[in-house]
C-alpha cells in the first residue's frame, strides 16, 4: 500500500489541505464546475483507514484558475497548486489501493 502511494505521490502529485495530506490518483483536468471554469482531480488522503473491503474514500480537489492565465501558458502556471479552493467527497464512492489477499 506505502508504495502505491509513493507512486501517485510521484505521478500525480499531492497537497496538505486543513492539516491532511492528500495525494491525487489522477491527473488535474480543466471543467467547467458550476459554470465556473477550474482544474479538479481525483485524490485520497493516507491518514483515512480503508473499509472493510480495502477502499478508501475518494474526495475531489478543487482549484481555482490564475488571474491572467491563458490557455497558451503552461499549465503548470494555471493555478497554485499547492492551494486548492476545497476538497469534497466524491459521491461515486471508494477506490481500492491494493487489493486484499
Amino acid at each position: 500500500m506505502i508504495e502505491a502511494f509513493k507512486r501517485m505521490k510521484k505521478e500525480n502529485g499531492y497537497f496538505v489541505y486543513a492539516d491532511r495530506e492528500y495525494v491525487l490518483i489522477q491527473q488535474a483536468y480543466l471543467d467547467d464546475y458550476r459554470t465556473e471554469p477550474c482544474y479538479r482531480a481525483m485524490c485520497i488522503c493516507p491518514s483515512d483507514l480503508p473499509d472493510e473491503d480495502g477502499f478508501y474514500p475518494v474526495y475531489v480537489a478543487i482549484w481555482d484558475i490564475r488571474e491572467g492565465y491563458s490557455p497558451y501558458m503552461q499549465e503548470d502556471m494555471a493555478c497554485d497548486w499547492e492551494n486548492p479552493r476545497e476538497i469534497i467527497i466524491d459521491r461515486g464512492g471508494y477506490r481500492p489501493i491494493i487489493k486484499r489477499k
